[in-house]
């Protein structure tokens, strides 16, 4: 069988008795919060020879057993119709994972891709809500079709962040720096000015007096007045 060569991929077996004398004796094993055929399948055919681990189960939700046991169908492990195996499996609802003392049993298979095909079809038929085969080709590790490829959904998702992130980081680099601004400092139209107007020196202005207006001097017959040598304005 190893020396086939072609896919690796698993096909539905059926329904099973598990008791307490258990299916398989390679398990239980679980992953996390999840369990699916598809998890079981990944560590089942690559945990060891696949002529070790032609079989693996899923069972009570999350558990998971790998084996070769060729009892299957005898009356150690009697075949169950399918209803018996009811339990959604943990994060994977659209699939069933055995029950207590049950357990939803697959074949791990080497094959070409039309009996890849034919195993899709045939488990479809069985699980109708869900249309996920698995498979591989032994140099090229796991190749999955159907509807549960988290895994690669994962993977590809990583892929596209990275190349968002460095497509932002190319042109945040490549765009051109803007000169700085100079500020100008603006002073309010009315902030006070001081105006210094400087005439000569004078002590005795006879008959003239200094008119200050629009900051323009005027002078204006009077009678003699003292002026200071220096007159100042505040304008507002």
């Amino acid at each position: 069988m190893t020396d086939k060569a072609g896919f690796v991929y698993y096909k539905y077996s059926g329904c099973y008795q598990n008791d307490d004398q258990r299916l398989f004796d390679d398990g239980p094993h679980y992953s996390g919060d999840e369990m699916s055929s598809q998890i079981c399948f990944q560590y089942c055919s690559f945990s060891g020879n696949i002529e070790i681990n032609r079989f693996f189960a899923t069972s009570n939700k999350s558990s998971c057993y790998c084996g070769s046991e060729e009892e299957l169908g005898s009356g150690k492990y009697q075949k169950r119709d399918d209803s018996e195996c009811s339990l959604d499996c943990s994060g994977h609802l659209n699939e069933k994972c055995g029950a207590l003392l049950r357990a939803s049993v697959y074949e791990i298979c080497i094959g070409n891709a039309s009996d890849v095909q034919e195993a899709e079809e045939s488990r479809n038929k069985t699980f109708s809500s869900s249309g996920e085969v698995s498979t591989t080709k032994p140099s090229h590790g796991l190749t999955r079709t159907g509807g549960d490829i988290g895994t690669a959904i994962g993977v590809s998702t990583v892929l596209v962040y990275l190349l968002v992130a460095s497509l932002i980081y190319i042109f945040v680099l490549r765009r051109p720096k803007s000169s700085p601004r100079r500020l100008t400092e603006t002073r309010p139209h009315h902030q006070h000015v001081r105006n210094h107007i400087s005439v000569p020196s004078m002590t005795d202005i006879s008959e003239q007096t200094l008119i200050i207006q629009n900051e323009t001097p005027i002078y204006e017959n009077t009678d003699s007045v003292n002026l200071p040598s220096e007159i100042s304005e505040t304008s507002v």
